[in-house]
């Protein structure tokens, strides 16, 4: 479910890559069920390799990663271990409370910027976290 709304979100934007996925769903129909580091791997990977031009950034964006609770180990061993694979135009923004596993999984991985938002200290730091964000996109821009 999690990397099928990717998926489908990058085929909805890339008809080449749309074409790719219902050949490779049609050679292979049990990668549609399959669990999501094997369709990471064997249908995002390889595909997004032929379809996308390398000289345009994708952005993939996963909010609230905490609360997908389902398949959480294998999102996060998908984005330690398996993000990399991906071509170097691909970057992913999550966004997390700091739970334990994800803190823990995200602590000693190289290709993970981490960015902390005290949200704790009960004042309205809404400015304070605009400021955080833009400077942090600002510092990551050059990725893209």
């Amino acid at each position: 479910r999690f990397l099928g709304h990717i998926i489908r979100n990058l085929a909805g934007r890339n008809t080449r890559f749309a074409q790719l996925v219902a050949a490779t769903l049609e050679r292979k129909p049990d990668l549609a069920n399959a669990m999501p580091s094997r369709q990471f791997n064997e249908l995002l990977v390889p595909l997004a390799r032929d379809a996308f031009d390398p000289a345009t950034p994708v952005l993939i964006v996963i909010d609230a990663l905490d609360e997908c609770s389902y398949y959480e180990k294998d999102i996060l061993r998908i984005v330690c271990e398996d993000v990399p694979k991906l071509p170097q135009n691909f970057r992913f923004l999550l966004t997390s409370r700091p739970e334990d596993p994800i803190v823990t999984w995200f602590t000693s991985v190289e290709h993970i910027y981490r960015l902390t938002l005290d949200t704790d200290d009960g004042e309205n730091k809404e400015d304070e976290w605009t400021e955080d964000v833009q400077g942090y996109w600002q510092s990551v821009r050059k990725w893209f």
